[in-house]
């Protein structure tokens, strides 16, 4: 009695352990890492979340005040090609979630996401990479781009994200880190 009862116990956990083993196997053979959230960093921009808005990329805590729709956003990169695409941290479909920005001469507008990155002539669609913990751009020479601005939009407190090739200058713009690293509330909570 007692040994059908241990043969039964054993089996059962060597069929735990090739289950655990099968599903660990599936989650290595993607080819996409999820970067998370990004955060945008500079002067007056503390830490706010990077979200999508009809196909643009803006930078705060609402939605710009003539949105259509709107999403917060998971970043993942797709392994092979340096491509960044979203999906939407709710239900949402997003209608555009490759990543992009202009790097035209005399480029300096919003970063954006679009449904076709292959005929995009000017946007650029790949080279994104995490580098420590900020999103850059590596050009054709293997340079490190980090031209992040952000301008405020009408509506306070929400920025457009953009991308400024020869350094145009805005007095209303100003530079910003773009991070995968959320802000520390610092002091909250605490007695």
């Amino acid at each position: 009695m007692f040994l059908p009862i241990l043969s039964s116990a054993f089996a059962l956990a060597l069929f735990a352990i090739n289950a655990n083993s099968a599903a660990l196997s599936n989650r290595q053979a993607t080819t996409e890492t999820v970067l998370g959230s990004f955060y945008a960093y500079g002067e007056g921009v503390d830490g706010l979340p990077v979200f999508w808005s009809d196909e643009t990329a803006f930078i705060g805590l609402q939605p710009p005040e003539d949105s259509t729709t709107a999403a917060n956003v998971t970043f993942h990169d797709e392994s092979d090609s340096t491509t960044l695409t979203v999906t939407a941290n709710d239900t949402e479909t997003l209608s555009a979630t490759t990543f992009f920005v202009d790097n035209s001469a005399g480029a300096f507008e919003p970063a954006g996401f679009t449904s076709t990155p292959e005929s995009a002539d000017e946007l650029v669609t790949s080279g994104f990479i995490v580098f420590g913990n900020q999103l850059v751009l590596v050009d054709d020479t293997g340079a490190l781009e980090q031209l992040w601005w952000a301008v405020p939009t009408a509506t306070d407190g929400v920025w457009s994200l953009r991308w400024n090739v020869d350094t145009v200058t805005d007095d209303n713009a100003v530079p910003v880190v773009v991070k995968n690293v959320a802000p520390v509330p610092i002091g909250v909570g605490t007695s």
